[in-house]
């Protein structure tokens, strides 16, 4: 027997045992290392050229089969690789394993899609690749992909809406139709297309009232369901004639509204507004409140205006300046005369005012000012003068009736004499005067006193009219 012809049997027998011996291969083939060049998906493999073609992850229901695929290299040896296709329902679909002689050349492994049970198991797929059964728990390599059919339904509905309400639906930016939350709509792709699925953000309500989708636009790419969502809104109106307000808008049913005033800072002198309160879906008086959104609201603060009313005067103690409500009534008023000797009199009101009396009053429609005038009076001189001119008159006419009085008793006495005394002299008694010249005596007496109680009330007379004037 030829040397040549012994040796081919020697490896032949080799082969067998190791065919024969899985066990002591694995060993020989659990010591080597191997690298992955490169793997992957295929529609097709040319068995002609050994190599993979139309190289892609996605497959259809319609197409033939599906191929994996992958290079190594390392040690050339004989090696167990274990397939395992795994399914979307995360089953087993398929298995086997060979032993092949380590090269790089392509290894492959395919199943049948078109008219098999894999054209019925649609969604993504797993491929798991082992050198030897006894490596199961560390793949070699993984390899996803997935079958789905040459078109993909999308179906989109609604909620949160009431059922008398629709939203506008739009394919890739273009209307398409009307949805509400009774009607959802269904729509049909092509396989490997992608869309954009919109909804009007905002659909309104009654008075106060929206309805908010958030997000409300939706990419899609293979078959799906979804349904968007609106969120039922209420709008908080917060109206404020001064000072500057926070919190209007649209609130999520159900949230905490926060409202607040700033202060009023009125840029027209004399004029302030003073806070009291809200009004209108909750009473408070704080310039920062909450209130719970349960429905559409309306928030009013309150005010008061005052206006500033100016007193001024050079004298006399000015009251009543300050502040006044809107349509209140301000009493202002002033001291008159001011002095002893020369004194200042009070002449008038000129500003927002005319009057001559040393008070006075009126309604505050806006800021005010009001300003005493005064003249200087000698009038207290003028009667101190009077006084003394009075005095000294009635000295000179009381020192005139003395001396006519004691005229008139030394005439008396020269015309009656006692008896005793006409007696002693041994004269006859001389008759009494007649009653006539006591009379005349007495009513030169009365004419005195009329005379001066007549001159006294001129001098009254004169002094008044002075002070009047």
């Amino acid at each position: 027997m030829p040397t040549e012809v012994r040796y081919l049997i020697a490896l032949f027998l080799v082969l067998a045992a190791v065919l024969n011996s899985p066990a002591n291969f694995m060993k020989l083939a659990e010591a080597e290392t191997y690298s992955v060049i490169e793997h992957g998906m295929s529609k097709q493999f040319d068995l002609n050229r050994i190599k993979p073609i139309d190289i892609t992850d996605r497959f259809k229901t319609t197409d033939i089969k599906a191929y994996c695929w992958f290079r190594i290299e390392g040690p050339r040896n004989y090696i167990t690789i274990y397939w395992r296709w795994i399914d979307p329902s995360n089953n087993v679909y398929f298995e086997e394993s060979y032993v092949r002689l380590s090269t790089s050349e392509y290894f492959w492994s395919l199943i049948s899609i078109k008219d098999s049970p894999a054209a019925n198991k649609t969604g993504r797929w797993l491929v798991e690749v082992y050198v030897s059964p006894s490596t199961t728990e560390n793949p070699l390599f993984t390899e996803h992909f997935s079958i789905n059919p040459p078109t993909y339904t999308v179906t989109i509905g609604v909620s949160g809406l009431p059922s008398a309400y629709s939203t506008r639906m739009y394919l890739d930016g273009k209307y398409n139709a009307t949805i509400n939350s009774e009607d959802p709509k269904a729509f049909t792709f092509n396989y490997e297309t992608a869309h954009t699925i919109s909804v009007d953000r905002f659909v309104n309500g009654s008075r106060g009232v929206r309805y908010q989708c958030k997000p409300n636009t939706l990419n899609v790419s293979s078959a799906a369901a979804y349904r968007f969502n609106y969120t039922t809104q209420f709008y908080l109106y917060v109206y404020s004639a001064h000072g500057k307000p926070w919190g209007s808008g649209w609130y999520d049913q159900g949230a905490i509204a926060e409202i607040s005033l700033e202060p009023s800072t009125s840029e027209e002198t004399g004029v302030r507004h003073i806070f009291l309160g809200w009004s209108g879906h909750q009473s408070n008086n704080a310039t920062s409140i909450q209130i719970v959104m349960d429905g559409p609201k309306n928030l009013t603060a309150i005010w008061k205006t005052q206006y500033y009313l100016k007193v001024t005067s050079e004298y006399g103690e000015p009251k009543g300046e300050g502040w006044y409500d809107e349509g209140s009534t301000a009493n202002f008023s002033v001291t008159s005369p001011i002095g002893a000797i020369v004194q200042q009199v009070f002449n008038s009101w000129e500003g927002d005012y005319d009057g001559v009396l040393p008070y006075g009053s009126f309604q505050m429609e806006k800021p005010k000012k009001v300003v005493a005038t005064w003249r200087t009076d000698y009038l207290q001189i003028y009667i101190l003068a009077g006084i003394v001119a009075a005095s000294a008159s009635s000295a000179t006419i009381a020192f005139r009736q003395v001396k006519k009085r004691r005229r008139l008793q030394a005439t008396l006495a020269s015309i009656v004499k006692p008896v005793s005394e006409i007696e002693a002299e041994g004269e006859k008694p001389v008759p009494k005067p007649e009653e006539s010249n006591v009379k005349a005596a007495i009513e030169e007496l009365e004419n005195i006193r009329k005379d001066l109680a007549t001159k006294i009330k001129s001098l009254r007379q004169r002094l008044t009219s002075t002070e009047r004037r």
